[in-house]
């Protein structure tokens, strides 16, 4: 099975799109909604360095960086590597609340 993934590239209007088997290891891509400041929400997977529970798993189909709708509302998508740093921070810190949601909530 092939899916197509997207991996961001600046802007959140511009992604880069490559074409993948599978998903690897995909009990640790969490699914991750970016608010930004107009409210506008980004879905979009990051990884995580441990397995994470299958309610805050990405779509089975997703790969890191898959975003559904997002684009447009003048966003600021941090980096990839704060994007991991972000989820991991809200992870600890929220995690009984992110699980609940079924997602990782960033405020941008």
């Amino acid at each position: 099975m092939s899916v197509v993934t997207a991996t961001l590239v600046g802007a959140c209007s511009f992604w880069r799109y490559r074409k993948e088997t599978k998903m690897p290891q995909p009990d640790r891509y969490v699914s991750v909604k970016i608010e930004c400041h107009s409210k506008h929400l980004h879905d979009i997977c990051v990884e995580a360095d441990r397995q994470v529970p299958p309610e805050l798993r990405c779509e089975p189909n997703a790969g890191p960086g898959y975003s559904r709708g997002g684009g447009g509302g003048g966003c600021s998508i941090p980096s990839s590597d704060e994007l991991k740093e972000l989820t991991r921070r809200e992870l600890r810190d929220n995690f009984q609340e992110s699980k609940r949601r079924g997602y990782v909530l960033i405020h941008q």
